[in-house]
């Protein structure tokens, strides 16, 4: 299934007009959903990078797909020399609550009446052995997972411990059965 550039709406793949609005998905001119860059602390937004990139494209909200691209943030392989929080901003913690990768303008937007899934410091991304890898922070109903790339088995990764992540992977953040985030990993080498 594919998102309507026209009217936001699924369509079968292969479709030429959308069955519900009429706009001609075959027209060159018909933009595809806009790119929204979520902040990433130290990365500036808008910038191509040179080197070797980790993607995180949010695909998944609960049920509710995404179609991948909509929501991003690009951070460069070299970045994750220091640590990358995932997270929610709070700023009535003491001491305040600020993760590099922050997750809770996103949900509050998609799910305005629903409180979020994703902890105020849910995992981490960092270097193991020069490689992308994810470190969950919350041992709870808000779990992380794992799905590698080809593969229909999740599995959870226990608090702590660095799963490294390969092009392709999916990071499942919440219960995978109920309320989650899933994030798409794209590692592009120029």
């Amino acid at each position: 299934m594919t998102t309507c550039p026209g009217c936001e709406q699924l369509y079968p793949n292969g479709q030429i007009i959308c069955p519900n609005c009429g706009v001609n998905l075959d027209d060159p001119a018909v933009e595809g959903p806009k790119a929204h860059q979520l902040l990433v602390i130290g990365v500036r937004r808008g910038l191509v990078h040179v080197g070797p990139t980790i993607t995180l494209h949010v695909i998944e909200v609960d049920d509710m797909m995404i179609v991948e691209g909509t929501y991003v943030a690009a951070i460069p392989i070299e970045r994750l020399r220091k640590p990358v929080r995932i997270g929610r901003l709070d700023l009535n913690q003491c001491p305040q609550v600020y993760p590099e990768l922050e997750l809770g303008e996103l949900l509050a937007n998609l799910q305005p009446s629903l409180r979020p899934v994703v902890s105020r410091l849910h995992a981490v991304l960092q270097l193991d052995e020069g490689h992308p890898a994810l470190k969950p922070l919350v041992d709870h109903s808000n779990s992380t997972w794992v799905r590698h790339s080809g593969r229909a088995t999740i599995s959870p990764v226990p608090v702590n411990t660095l799963r490294r992540l390969e092009h392709r992977d999916c990071i499942i953040l919440g219960n995978p059965r109920s309320r989650h985030v899933t994030l798409r990993v794209v590692l592009s080498h120029p």
